[in-house]
């Protein structure tokens, strides 16, 4: 489900960046121009994909052990109504965690992810489509 933040637009191919709300268990949306939120989202696809982390904030990260907004998933928003583009493509795991990781991973081979043609963010975890 995504929620439209009121007087904002999300349209499908708009450029945008997106993190994991840890305080409303959500993925937070943003215009990727403006870096303004203009929606939450249960669960999103994503073309054209880079995974970001901000050095400066994972460094205050570590020295200040306090969570900061410094990693995104940078994309063009697409509309996920149709489960068969979801279900086609061959899902990883990628996972960021300021204090063990300088990137996203690869969950299943621990190898750097640093763009993908496809992600899938759900229930608070990422996945990018691997094209075989």
């Amino acid at each position: 489900m995504i929620y439209v933040v009121n007087g904002k637009k999300l349209e499908n191919g708009q450029a945008v960046r997106v993190y994991r709300n840890i305080r409303k268990n959500i993925f937070s949306i943003q215009d990727r121009k403006t870096r303004r939120i203009i929606a939450y989202a249960d669960s999103l696809l994503l073309t054209d994909v880079e995974m970001k982390v901000g050095r400066a904030g994972q460094l205050r990260v570590r020295k200040e052990r306090q969570k900061n907004i410094h990693a995104f998933i940078v994309g063009k928003f697409l509309e996920n109504d149709n489960q068969e583009v979801i279900m086609k493509d061959n899902w990883k795991p990628v996972y960021y965690n300021p204090y063990k990781t300088d990137t996203f991973i690869n969950l299943e081979n621990g190898e750097p992810v640093y763009k993908a043609p496809r992600g899938y963010l759900e229930d608070g975890k990422c996945f990018i489509a691997i094209e075989e």
